[in-house]
């Protein structure tokens, strides 16, 4: 298989950022009057799907690490505040860790909101202790 030309490499990468094909297409420098139609001609483009594939198969990995950081992070603040005493801190963290696991969803279980409650009450009890 050939492979991907400078402008069709910047098309995979702009691409990424927001899967819009005609803006991405003029990031990469395509004419913006023809931006929809090269778009669509190089989104049906074998090549250009298995680059636009491995290509999100790596961001898809580093999304995943940030999110584990993220999580992790917010978890040590959400202790520490308590430890702290520093009760508006944690919640916020709580409350963002919480809408990660979808704590909150219009319609919950009661098992699953005593379940989330009982977990996030052990985590910050080791800390208060």
């Amino acid at each position: 298989m050939a492979a991907l030309t400078l402008k069709q490499e910047l098309f995979v990468k702009e691409y990424l950022t927001d899967f819009n094909g005609e803006q991405a297409a003029i990031r990469a420098g395509y004419a913006p009057k023809n931006a929809g139609a090269q778009a669509r001609r190089l989104l049906n483009s074998a090549l250009i799907i298995e680059a636009v594939e491995k290509a999100g198969q790596k961001t898809a990995s580093t999304v995943e690490l940030s999110q584990d950081y993220i999580i992790d992070k917010l978890l040590e603040v959400a202790e520490l505040a308590v430890s702290k005493r520093q009760f508006a801190a944690a919640n916020k963290s709580l409350e963002l860790l919480g809408k990660h696991i979808g704590a909150f969803k219009e319609k919950q279980e009661p098992a699953d909101t005593l379940n989330i409650a009982r977990e996030l009450a052990v985590r910050l009890k080791k800390f208060e202790e």
